[in-house]
């Protein structure tokens, strides 16, 4: 420790980084992003990956009671992605997204979304299906019809690969909510129509009641 802070010393004295916090703990940045990024990129491949997998682990621990905070879950992702670590990366990202979307920040969330979507393994139908209901909600909030079309037709085919009713009821359902703002209503009533006997079949209730919220919509819309 001690030769770690000579170093630092060092480096403050040539002016290349400078002290941010000595409380709690010692806390120095790069005064110039252009010598983080030389020193950064000098660095071997492999060396990088381990220095954020190190990082990562360090701040996962020391600050385990703190890890729902924003920023920190933003940072463990991106350490953790970085490292090559897609496990903890992908739990960091899902919790990061889910983050943003709470707070309305759609266009992080939608970022975050795919970037965890690029991480997933493509037959772990259930988190990419889980994922895509995120991503699609952002989407729907961001007014991007296109593409949360797109994202809708995966969410039912990953649902029917699933072969689970409940997944394949929200799915319906969420189609119809698509259908109802770009005012096509009859493929609104369709979808809710088929949402309402998907969720009947699975018995869950609460997906039932909104199908049938989303029928009477549909009929004073188009009545």
């Amino acid at each position: 420790m001690s030769n770690l802070v000579e170093y630092l010393d060092n480096l403050e004295r040539l002016d290349l980084v400078t002290l941010v916090n000595s409380d709690p703990d010692l806390e120095y940045a790069f005064k110039h992003v252009f010598t983080q990024e030389s020193v950064y990129s000098s660095l071997l491949r492999s060396d990088r990956r381990q220095i954020h997998q190190q990082v990562g682990e360090v701040l996962e621990s020391s600050l385990s009671n703190a890890v729902e905070e924003g920023d920190m879950v933003l940072l463990l992702a991106y350490h953790f992605e970085q490292s090559g670590d897609k496990a903890r990366a992908i739990t960091y990202l899902q919790r990061a997204a889910g983050n943003a979307s709470a707070d309305y920040a759609n266009q992080e969330a939608k970022t975050l979304y795919n970037r965890m979507l690029a991480l997933l393994a493509a037959d772990d139908y259930k988190l990419r299906w889980e994922t895509l209901v995120g991503l699609e909600l952002v989407l729907d909030r961001l007014g991007d019809r296109e593409q949360q079309a797109d994202i809708l037709t995966q969410m039912q085919t990953l649902a029917e690969l699933l072969g689970d009713d409940t997944s394949l009821a929200i799915t319906h359902n969420r189609r119809a909510i698509y259908f109802d703002k770009i005012s096509e209503y009859q493929a609104a009533a369709e979808a809710a129509s088929v949402g309402l006997r998907v969720a009947g079949r699975s018995g869950n209730a609460n997906m039932q009641a909104q199908s049938l919220n989303l029928l009477a919509l549909v009929a004073w819309r188009r009545f």
